[in-house]
């Protein structure tokens, strides 16, 4: 037992208390009644539970585990079986976090409970004469208002007096009690002791002593007794005693004994190196598991420094803190030092010392000690796994998140930070601060893909866009993996985040390319088309006119007839190569540096440019912009509004004066530019795929080329946009624009 160890090393007495023990210990101790209340908790476990001791001791064991424990009926059965249990069991503190331990869990023997408890360590007056005197009325009156009990009886043991404090400390009222043997309030069990201090008294002993009295319900009082036998004529005349209560006491220090017995079960039950060093270091005791931790005996231990045990390297460390220790009383230091094994290796260990020297019932520093060599290797080849980890995930530019689902806790590595630039200390560690990262467009989808993962996956990869706090958006591919408890249900999700926006930004530029390439591919052949089809005719005119006009037989009327022909088919040429000028100065226009037009002023320079026309077609021109002011290269908006504005007056219907309504609307950096008319309306089912093909024309009724609606698409498609028609026969027609400008 510690008692008896402490006396065997020279240190305290059978009195020493284990309590400071239980309290000052590292480890986190409860003890917990059979029906599950706990009954004690030293500061460890206070510390552990985030609760005060008198809080713990108002819950119970199902209260502060989870349902991943085992039941206290189960604990109980196992330590039954076995004596001493080492076990993890699983624990929710009082601000609702989770954690696990390894518990050692045994019986302990607690007063008033019928069956053993478990302990659970965390892995921790005056002489006076009464005679005929005139002075017996002054002392009666004295007696009866002392808060101790006064009790005369004669040389027969019968009662002759009795205080009102002794009738209300048995329970009796006075005459019930004067007048009889005073054996009657004396159980059983205790008259033999009774009637040698009786034999005291006879020889004239005064005498101090704890005695139980036995009340009238039957319940015992302690009290302490003060009697002084009384003497008349020489003769024993009986005794008087002043008998003063101390059940209250009496029960507290039972309950105190208790306790140390509990605690000594306790201290001696844990696992862990419990040391009392004197001020010199020097060790005065040491817990049973010592020997079993460090393999020297007691023998070969007490009396000589830890200081002879402690690696070289860590000696002047020890020594700092033992002058730190000695300058905290009642301070628990935290120490993590490499000691001596009989076996010759060294030992890591962590735990606190607390300096106890101040204490009477101590007068030593405790040090508590637990062995983490295994757990020290075990961090030793986890960082070298990290560390070649980390090496592999920055040489392939992968970065790891980590997200404990059921706290909705989530970390990142150094990588992710990076990636994300965000601040450690600006990450709110949780999984909403990373989806606020994700692309606004992206976000809902994410979120539907990582819950349904969560479902009943085990892997998921995603590609999406985050926002970096400077604007710029990056593409990110992820894998995840999923992992689930025994019932089957997510409870961690560990990510990796590969930056790929160079690699979609390479793709986008080859599909720019080659965009731009099937472009120019068509380009070339609407080139040959038109070379083919548009000047082949006049040409072939030309050839065969100025033939003819070389014919020295010709009159004058048909040489002037072939002269008309020469001169329409040079126009025609002309005006074949016009267009094509046109058209490949539109596209040269494309790299026209962009400036702020100003949507009016730019419909007021096409209503200008054709007044004469829309006067004389009485044309009304609506106008209607959200937003007045875009960053755009002016000469290509010009040309697609004034295009799109001359082909609605172009096409209107007969004797019916055009209403154009030209619109425009600004959203999310796309200019939405709307003209609609009241004119003939277009066949879509019929030319809807040829409505913007170069000089394609369908209502022969109205002089044009066919290029106007050609020049518009391509002037949108080369401004980034797409374009629109919505149109019906006889009821006109609306184009939608949709151009990307800039802020």
């Amino acid at each position: 037992m510690l008692a008896n160890s402490v006396n065997s090393s020279g240190h305290g007495n059978n009195n020493t208390s284990f309590h400071p023990f239980f309290e000052y210990s590292a480890d986190a101790m409860l003890i917990i009644a059979p029906n599950g209340n706990i009954l004690d908790a030293n500061a460890s476990a206070s510390h552990l539970f985030k609760m005060p001791a008198e809080q713990l001791r108002t819950v119970d064991y199902q209260s502060i585990t989870t349902n991943q424990s085992i039941t206290l009926a189960q604990l109980m059965q196992q330590v039954t079986d076995c004596g001493k249990v080492h076990t993890t069991l699983y624990f929710r503190r009082n601000d609702k976090d989770f954690f696990q331990s390894a518990v050692n869990a045994f019986f302990l023997n607690v007063e008033n409970t019928a069956e053993p408890s478990i302990g659970l360590i965390f892995t921790a007056t005056s002489d006076m004469m009464l005679n005929d005197s005139a002075n017996a009325e002054a002392f009666q009156q004295m007696v009866q208002l002392a808060k101790e009990g006064i009790w005369v009886y004669n040389e027969k043991h019968v009662t002759t007096f009795a205080s009102e404090a002794l009738c209300q400390m048995l329970g009796y009222e006075r005459h019930d009690i004067i007048g009889r043997d005073i054996f009657c309030f004396i159980d059983e069990s205790r008259r033999q002791q009774a009637r040698e201090n009786l034999e005291r008294r006879k020889n004239g002993i005064t005498e101090k002593f704890d005695f139980a009295l036995q009340t009238k319900s039957g319940s015992l009082v302690w009290t302490i007794v003060n009697t002084t036998p009384v003497f008349k004529n020489g003769s024993y005349n009986g005794a008087i005693a002043v008998i003063t209560d101390v059940t209250d006491r009496k029960k507290a220090e039972d309950e105190m004994c208790s306790r140390e017995d509990r605690f000594r079960t306790m201290v001696e039950n844990s696992y862990d190196v419990i040391l009392l060093l004197n001020q010199n270091m020097q060790t005065i005791y040491r817990s049973p598991s010592t020997t079993n931790v460090m393999g020297f005996s007691d023998k070969e231990r007490l009396g000589h420094s830890f200081l002879e045990l402690t690696h070289p390297d860590d000696v002047e460390k020890l020594k700092g803190l033992q002058q730190l220790v000695a300058e905290s009383p009642g301070q628990s230091i935290p120490i993590t030092v490499r000691a001596l094994h009989s076996a010759g290796h060294y030992l890591w260990f962590m735990g606190v010392a607390t300096n106890l020297l101040h204490n009477q019932s101590i007068q030593a520093v405790v040090v508590n000690l637990r062995d983490i060599t295994e757990q020290k290797k075990a961090d030793d080849e986890l960082k070298r796994l990290s560390n070649r980890l980390q090496l592999a995930t920055q040489a392939a530019n992968v970065c790891i998140a980590d997200w404990d689902i059921i706290n909705n806790a989530v970390t990142y590595d150094n990588c992710m930070f990076d990636l994300y630039q965000i601040k450690p200390e600006d990450f709110k560690s949780t999984y909403e601060s990373w989806a606020d990262g994700v692309h606004p467009d992206d976000r809902k989808r994410i979120n539907e893909e990582v819950n349904a993962a969560l479902y009943d996956k085990n892997e998921l990869k995603m590609k999406f866009r985050i926002v970096l706090s400077d604007g710029e958006v990056k593409h990110i591919v992820s894998t995840s993996i999923i992992e689930r408890d025994a019932n089957g249900k997510a409870i961690r999700m560990v990510a990796t985040n590969r930056d790929v926006t160079k690699q979609v930004k390479a793709a986008q530029e080859r599909e720019k390319l080659i965009a731009e390439l099937i472009e120019r591919n068509k380009a070339l052949e609407q080139f040959a088309y038109i070379v083919s089809h548009n000047l082949r005719a006049p040409v072939a005119n030309l050839v065969s006119l100025t033939e003819m006009i070389t014919d020295t037989e010709l009159d004058e009327d048909d040489r002037n007839e072939v002269t008309k022909g020469l001169n329409k088919s040079v126009t025609q040429i002309d005006q074949v190569i016009a267009d094509l000028n046109e058209i490949f100065q539109s596209k040269q226009h494309l790299y026209d540096h962009k400036e702020l037009v100003e949507l009016h002023t730019l419909i007021n320079d096409i209503r200008f440019s054709i007044s004469d026309l829309m006067t004389r077609e009485k044309v009304i021109l609506n106008c209607n912009f959200s937003e007045c002011k875009v960053f755009t290269t002016r000469l290509y908006l010009y040309s697609i509004l004034y295009n799109l504005i001359l082909n609605a007056i172009k096409y209107r219907k007969p004797d019916v004066p055009p209403v154009i309504d030209v619109t425009g609307t600004l959203q999310e950096g796309m200019l939405h530019i709307a003209v609609a008319d009241n004119g003939r309306g277009i066949n879509l089912n019929r030319f809807g795929d040829q409505l913007f093909g170069l000089y394609k024309r369908f209502d022969r009724t109205v002089e044009g080329r066919g290029i106007g609606l050609y020049m518009v698409k391509t002037q949108v498609e080369a401004l980034g946009g797409y374009v629109k028609v919505d149109s019906q026969p006889g009821e006109g027609s609306r184009f939608s624009v949709f151009i990307p400008v800039s802020d």
